[in-house]
């Protein structure tokens, strides 16, 4: 079993993408600004949808969702380039290291979107399996613990419990699959020309703790920016005390609405900023899989000894 070196891995990380960050927007320039205005064309619809379900008027939903669809299957699409260009670029593949800029439908992004669609498939049949069996043990609990005379308010007690304990084990449980089948998916995918989840679980085997630590140092930077990006929208309104859940659900709706404005009228420094920041995570992405794949695999191109 190989170890994954959780430093050495986090630093070519942030090294890959802050060193590279003008060769990747050189690379994926295209395609990332068919995302952006693809979005910027969105917005005002997903706005109108939100102001109308918050009035219970669904018209806007029936005249956008067909629209919204296939604008959301393109910038999907899009999405899934940047991050097959990144990489290859990564892996130095000739695909991306050899062209000025990268749009392309060939095999890698299909094979990549596989790769993605099959781990929410795993993922979701994991969830279902695990809230079957839940459920099955926790009816027979309860009618052992039936059969036993326990009182009403104890079963309640325990049954809580419980649930508790229940949702606990299988978020840590789909956190710890997540992981071991999406850490190393997609370099695995590309490098390999297959689809690689469970080559990703394998190669990953033993490591989830370093992977956890790996993961945490790459999306942690992100949340807080966008927690704070957030914030100075106005995202979070001020619930006076004693307010009723329906007046917290119009004061939310009403804050989302006033976000959603301020990021139309300040669209010249949202998307750029979500631009960059978006390329910064996928440079780090690839980068630290990049350097934990290749520590996992370097032996296997070493020729044995005759």
């Amino acid at each position: 079993m190989k170890n994954i070196p959780v430093g050495a891995t986090i630093a070519h990380g942030y090294r890959f993408a802050f060193t590279e960050f003008f060769n990747l927007l050189k690379l994926v320039w295209l395609p990332l600004a068919g995302f952006m205005i693809l979005n910027i064309l969105v917005v005002p619809q997903i706005s109108a949808i939100s102001r109308g379900i918050a009035t219970h008027d669904y018209s806007a939903v029936t005249m956008s969702w067909p629209l919204l669809v296939l604008l959301y299957a393109i910038t999907l699409i899009l999405s899934f380039m940047q991050i097959t260009a990144i990489f290859q670029y990564a892996l130095e593949q000739p695909e991306a290291r050899h062209r000025r800029y990268y749009f392309s439908l060939a095999e890698p992004l299909w094979r990549l979107i596989g790769a993605l669609l099959l781990l929410i498939l795993a993922l979701l049949g994991i969830l279902i399996a695990y809230a079957i069996a839940i459920f099955v043990v926790l009816i027979v609990f309860r009618l052992g613990l039936g059969a036993a005379h326990v009182s009403d308010n104890a079963m309640k007690g325990i049954a809580t419990f419980d649930v508790f304990l229940a949702f606990l084990i299988g978020y840590c449980g789909f956190v710890f699959c997540g992981l071991r089948f999406g850490f190393l998916l997609s370099v695995t995918t590309i490098a390999e020309a297959r689809i690689g989840l469970f080559r990703s679980w394998t190669l990953s085997h033993g490591n989830f703790w370093r992977i956890f630590v790996i993961a945490l140092a790459i999306i942690l930077p992100f949340l807080i920016i966008e927690g704070v990006a957030l914030y100075a929208l106005g995202i979070f309104p001020h619930v006076p005390t004693g307010a009723t859940l329906a007046e917290i659900q119009a004061l939310q709706n009403a804050a989302s609405a006033a976000v959603s404005a301020r990021m139309q009228h300040y669209w010249y420094l949202v998307y750029p900023c979500g631009a960059i920041l978006a390329l910064l995570l996928y440079g780090l992405a690839a980068g630290a899989q990049t350097f934990a794949y290749r520590a996992l695999t370097e032996a296997d191109s070493i020729p044995s000894p005759l």
